[in-house]
């Protein structure tokens, strides 16, 4: 298992939040995974598209890589930054769009699952 430090972003949107659903009730999810910002725009309008007729939420999954020397909870980009940036990309989405933001050492290890 990866070593993670998880960093959840919920942009505002524009569209009204819809009225929440029975907890009992689960919401289909689509993951978007964050290579670089033009594909992802993309693959974010266009799973959008599908999360829209399907009344589905997006998951914008970035795992950032942090080199051995420093600290998994102190990345060489500041996180605030990052925050920013992703934020920015994930408004791009015409559908409710959350951004996980994975601190790891290995990428693929990260996004494998478990």
């Amino acid at each position: 298992m990866a070593l993670v430090f998880q960093k959840l972003l919920v942009p505002a949107t524009e569209r009204p939040t819809p009225p929440r659903h029975d907890e009992s009730e689960h919401q289909l999810e689509v993951a978007v995974v964050f290579t670089s910002a033009t594909p992802t725009i993309a693959a974010l309008k266009r799973a959008g598209a599908l999360a829209d007729e399907l009344g589905a939420r997006i998951n914008m999954v970035v795992p950032q890589i942090v080199p051995y020397p420093l600290p998994l909870e102190s990345p060489p980009v500041l996180l605030e930054f990052s925050e920013r940036r992703f934020r920015e990309i994930a408004m791009e989405s015409p559908v409710e769009t959350a951004v996980r933001i994975y601190l790891c050492r290995d990428r693929l290890e990260t996004l494998s699952p478990c």
